[in-house]
């Protein structure tokens, strides 16, 4: 049967059922979004938001999908063996500095706002990139396919074609054109497309909807809580300047074509089967002498108790002045602890882990006293007693009437003694320092020499002492002034409907080193492959901000960076913000003094294939929290829970867990942004664990719990 004559009759058929079904199709729409991405790096904006409830994950724990595959293995022994490769001589081959891109030309940008409709109908919808005196402007600044097949026209202004770079994260979900002119929606998903040009790069997020119903517009604000304050994006991208610039990957060779060599002749631009396989080689051994450099330290669980005391405002322990707070319920969140103090104000908890921070939660049936939180750490006891610090009601109705302020109950409260060490080291209250904040509140009110509230007063008086009423709840950054130069600025939190009273020492200065890895990627981690799933890279060089700095850590080391000037630390933490183009926005949080820490970077794309694999909606607008628990000695083997516990006691979603013991991991998704108690625990519900998290929006927290992970130089 002739099937070629058959082809060539049912060509002209097939073309003609596919235009008129292409026809009879809607027009393509195209939803922009003006609170998106400003073509930035990161860029966060902060407002009031009332806070989502919590999504609906997996309740139980769901077991990772396995990667199986088939392929050739060399063994690389036998060519070590035989000769074939000297280890000794197996070293990189530095690589060649490709070209610098071009300036742009600086053009006035097109409106951001620009209509994509006009009255004869809808247009073809028209992506839109120019220059301005701040760089690259792109119109629409993000871009919302309603279904798959839909189509945008890539338009570069004059001047820019040679020196822009554009390239799409998931090709799968959206897919560029050869010639970079037409972004066509594939399928349903979230990806993005980058711009490089000038040494930056833009991030424009490209989402494509299934095309059904959408129902009710029950999106989640783009302006909540954020980093705004306390990372800041003018910094430079890198400490040296020769990173700051773009670079192009070196020109492909020329393909050689059957015509150009006889079949006597050898490729000259092909390896050879003994060159192939020596360079397979180096790369495995160095692969695993890099995976081996990162190890899990040594360390025995163990437990201790924690002796606590309650004092109200008006205490001075430095002059011995207290006054205990008697009958008051102490619950520990997240666990089913819950006391009384005695009338000496203390309180007794016994069993806890060693190198942990929980959170109190404070509450008076008699109301004498504000509803409070608290954090202790078990690291600081040593031995002694952790005094607590609450406020009487009536001193706080007192001050917010002399404030003109009515406290909300949606709203939280901040009171701080600022304390410094003078010429002769001795640690007393600061005067003169200036407190801002970056999210929505009432002060700062200062005290003035007598202990009263003074609405006149710019600064702190004597007692080094102010307050916020009505402050916004979740995360926020504080900033420190003196004299009008910066001081500092840490990362705290509010609470709805509680009172912090908290002590800021701004002589607690801490060194900070880190060594980067990137850990595998989601398919590998997923992957059967013990080694494989938990195989470390180095990481020479990315930009990691301690919060509340606008500037990154310089590098002292191949993929290390350290602070030798110090930072100052809030409640032995220190936290960090990774910026970098090919790994997730991260957050990380270390130990004040540590000096040994390791960074594990995310891959570019591990949240959203994590949410695929679980069967998650993700809303990249909210926050995740990746947590992970390495068993110290002595623990048994047995199945190991993480609970995310907010203020209340409640449970905030569930983990989708995709390792086990020895290193347990489980992510949370779609976390609403503020403070939480992440507990590790037993399946009979004995503690292991337990730390206060920080989630940001459009940001992943990444805690690491038990064992800590080191590098070995």
């Amino acid at each position: 049967m002739d099937y070629s004559r058959d082809i060539k009759l049912l060509t002209p058929l097939l073309a003609m059922s596919l235009l008129t079904s292409t026809a009879a199709k809607s027009q393509t729409v195209l939803a922009t979004d003006s609170a998106a991405m400003t073509g930035q790096l990161m860029q966060w904006t902060t407002a009031t938001f009332e806070q989502p409830s919590a999504p609906t994950v997996a309740t139980n724990r769901k077991a990772a999908a396995k990667l199986k595959s088939s392929s050739n293995v060399i063994r690389v022994d036998d060519l070590i063996a035989t000769g074939s490769i000297n280890v000794d001589s197996l070293t990189e081959t530095p690589a060649k500095v490709p070209a610098k891109l071009k300036p742009s030309q600086r053009q006035e940008a097109e409106p951001a706002g620009s209509s994509l409709e006009s009255p004869a109908g809808l247009v073809n919808p028209v992506l839109t990139v120019s220059a301005s005196a701040g760089g690259l402007v792109f119109s629409p600044e993000s871009l919302t396919f309603t279904k798959a097949g839909d189509k945008v026209t890539v338009r570069l202004a004059t001047g820019e074609e040679s020196g822009l770079q554009l390239f799409v994260r998931d090709q799968k979900i959206a897919e560029l054109s050869a010639a970079a002119t037409e972004l066509t929606a594939r399928k349903a998903g979230s990806t993005e497309l980058y711009a490089v040009a000038n040494g930056r790069m833009y991030i424009i997020q490209v989402r494509v909807e299934s095309g059904a119903s959408r129902g009710p517009n029950l999106t989640v604000p783009k302006a909540l809580v954020s980093l705004n304050g306390v990372v800041k994006v003018t910094g430079a991208s890198a400490t040296y300047p020769g990173l700051e610039q773009a670079t192009q990957a070196d020109p492909a060779p020329a393909p050689v074509s059957a015509g150009d060599v006889s079949s006597d002749e050898v490729n000259p631009t092909a390896p050879s089967l003994k060159t192939s396989i020596a360079e397979t080689a180096r790369s495995l051994l160095r692969q695993a002498s890099d995976g081996r450099r990162f190890y899990n330290a040594k360390e025995k669980i163990g437990y201790t108790t924690a002796q606590v005391q309650l004092i109200d405002d008006r205490s001075n322990p430095g002059e011995g002045l207290i006054y205990p707070v008697s009958g008051v319920s102490v619950r520990v969140l997240g666990t089913e602890f819950i006391s009384k103090t005695d009338a000496t104000g203390h309180l007794t908890i016994r069993d806890m882990p060693r190198q942990a921070r929980f959170m109190l939660r404070i509450d008076d049936p008699s109301g004498q006293y504000r509803p409070a939180i608290a954090e202790i750490s078990t690291e600081d006891l040593m031995g002694g007693v952790t005094r607590i610090r609450v406020m009487r009601s009536f001193a706080f109705d007192a001050l917010t009437a002399i404030a003109s302020s009515v406290q909300q109950s949606t709203h939280g409260s901040y009171c701080s003694v600022v304390s410094d060490r003078d010429g002769g080291g001795h640690l007393g209250p600061a005067a003169d320092i200036a407190v801002q904040i970056d999210v929505a509140a009432e002060g700062p009110f200062y005290f003035n020499k007598f202990g009263f509230l003074d609405r006149t007063m710019s600064a702190t008086g004597s007692d080094g002492r102010f307050c916020y009423f009505n402050v916004a709840p979740g995360p926020m950054a504080i900033s420190l002034f003196k004299h009008g130069d910066w001081v500092a600025t840490l990362p705290l939190s509010a609470f709805a409907n509680r009172h912090l009273e908290e002590h800021i020492d701004l002589s607690a200065v801490t060194t900070f080193a880190t060594q980067f890895a990137s850990m595998a990627t989601a398919q590998e981690q997923l992957s059967s492959d013990v080694s494989t799933a938990a195989h470390y890279q180095q990481v020479d060089m990315i930009d990691l901000l301690p919060l509340g700095s606008d500037a990154p850590l310089p590098q002292v080391a191949p993929g290390r960076v350290a602070n030798a000037d110090g930072l100052v630390s809030h409640q032995g933490k220190v936290r960090a913000f990774a910026r970098a183009a090919e790994f997730e926005p991260v957050v990380y949080t270390y130990r004040a003094g540590d000096e040994q820490t390791v960074t594990p970077l995310i891959p570019r794309g591990f949240i959203d294939d994590m949410s695929l694999n679980a069967q998650v909606v993700h809303d990249p607008e909210m926050g995740s929290v990746l947590a992970e628990f390495a068993a110290p000695e002595g623990a048994t083997q047995e199945t190991i829970s993480m609970r995310l516990v907010d203020q209340d006691g409640h449970d905030v979603g569930d983990g989708w867990y995709f390792s086990d013991a020895p290193l347990t991991k489980a992510l949370f998704f779609n976390v609403p942004a503020g403070t939480y108690s992440l507990q590790v625990q037993t399946k009979a519900g004995y503690w292991l664990n337990s730390d206060t998290v920080m989630v940001y929006n459009e940001t992943t927290s990444y805690m690491r719990l038990g064992t800590m992970l080191r590098y070995l130089p």
